[in-house]
């Protein structure tokens, strides 16, 4: 089944073309800002109340920067109707994100609307597009789902700011059901079994924005070390920080080729894409959780570990390897021991460094994610046919 007949609609893209344009490179950095912007709410409110807030404007963002990518792997991006349909989403993705970190307060509205201006626009244009019956049926399916959430996000913004994260919530729930789901619809079914999809652009996509997604990493620590006082705890927390980046950042390359590998070998390449999205929004998540965590460090290292500050700690680095682990599971059948034993070490680790200062949480946590580098760079060593250590990421 062809799901991109390029050569009968010039629209759409090639699905073997894999090249990242310059126009879809620049709308990254429009949802970087996003990523920061949502770092930099959780860091101003370290507490259940600003998780939740952070969480629920995390999903409509990442929803909107994974609906358009998606939709870019389809279409030709030399296509002057293509060209003017990401540059659109980004205009307004640009005041979307930058209205984040004011949603809860005088921005509910702008938010708001620029979301589903977004989603429902983007979605009702794709529809214009003579797509193929299999994708035409599917952007049917997201239309009704992006739809019928649409009233719940415009009541958030309409009651009051301590209401507006449950009703926000609820909304944030049902899309991301309906995107993990493929936006089911009674008695209509859809197979994506070898079907042409152009995977590897996509999973160009996910590594690109990955990337600029693991600098907010450095960037929001770096801030924090550009105005914090010259001591020695200040260096060693700078060093912690960039040295657990280091670590996730070689983590993540050292499976990347395997999930390239599964999404252009697979039957279903629709399936495989969806699975390696759905993993990146729990990795992205999981790195805006540890940059706020360890601006934190940063600017108070003597200080005793909060909850808060372990759970971003621990449990954002736990949500980066549950997400990696659970997709090496999907391509092997089999969960990788070293990943699973890491999050339960991890886990005990949260529970120890409450009793101690900040920056020996940090240790600790940076501690368990080198020992889980180290036993699977020894473990590829023993591994190479050559008998020599294989090359790094």
């Amino acid at each position: 089944m062809s799901l991109a007949n390029h050569a009968t609609n010039p629209i759409l893209r090639d699905p073997a073309e894999q090249e990242v344009s310059p126009l879809e490179l620049l709308f990254d950095l429009v949802f970087v800002l996003g990523v920061s912007q949502l770092t930099r709410h959780l860091v101003a409110r370290p507490s259940w109340r600003g998780a939740a807030e952070t969480l629920v404007l995390y999903l409509p963002m990442f929803a909107v920067w994974m609906y358009t990518s998606w939709a870019a792997t389809l279409y030709a991006p030399t296509h002057p109707r293509a060209r003017r349909m990401v540059i659109v989403v980004m205009l307004a993705g640009l005041f979307m994100n930058v209205s984040l970190t004011r949603a809860f307060a005088d921005a509910a509205w702008v938010f708001v609307a620029t979301f589903l201006g977004i989603q429902l626009g983007r979605t009702a244009w794709m529809l214009t597009t003579e797509l193929d019956p299999l994708n035409h049926e599917h952007f049917v399916r997201t239309l009704v789902w992006l739809t019928a959430t649409a009233p719940i996000w415009i009541a958030g913004a309409a009651v009051s700011s301590r209401l507006r994260p449950v009703v926000w919530g609820a909304a944030a729930a049902i899309d991301l059901t309906g995107t993990w789901l493929a936006h089911p619809l009674l008695h209509r079914r859809l197979r994506s079994e070898r079907a042409e999809f152009g995977g590897e652009h996509l999973m160009e996509r996910c590594r690109l924005f990955l990337l600029i997604a693991l600098g907010e990493t450095v960037v929001t620590p770096g801030v924090a070390l550009a105005t914090a006082p010259i001591r020695v705890t200040t260096l060693v927390s700078g060093t912690l920080a960039f040295t657990g980046t280091l670590s996730l950042w070689w983590l993540y390359f050292r499976a990347e080729p395997i999930a390239r590998e599964h999404v252009s070998s697979s039957v279903d390449r629709i399936y495989a894409s969806r699975m390696a999205v759905n993993g990146l929004l729990l990795i992205i998540a999981g790195l805006i959780a540890l940059a706020a965590g360890n601006a934190m460090v940063i600017d108070h290292p003597s200080r005793d570990a909060t909850v808060a500050l372990v759970l971003m700690l621990a449990g954002g680095s736990a949500m980066f390897l549950l997400a990696r682990t659970w997709y090496l599971r999907l391509v092997f059948g089999t969960a990788p021991r070293a990943g699973l034993l890491t999050v339960t070490v991890l886990a005990a680790v949260s529970a120890a460094a409450l009793a101690a200062s900040a920056l020996v949480a940090s240790l600790a946590v940076v501690a368990v994610l080198t020992g889980l580098v180290a036993v699977e760079h020894l473990k590829a060593t023993d591994q190479s046919p050559s008998g020599s250590p294989t090359s790094s990421p």
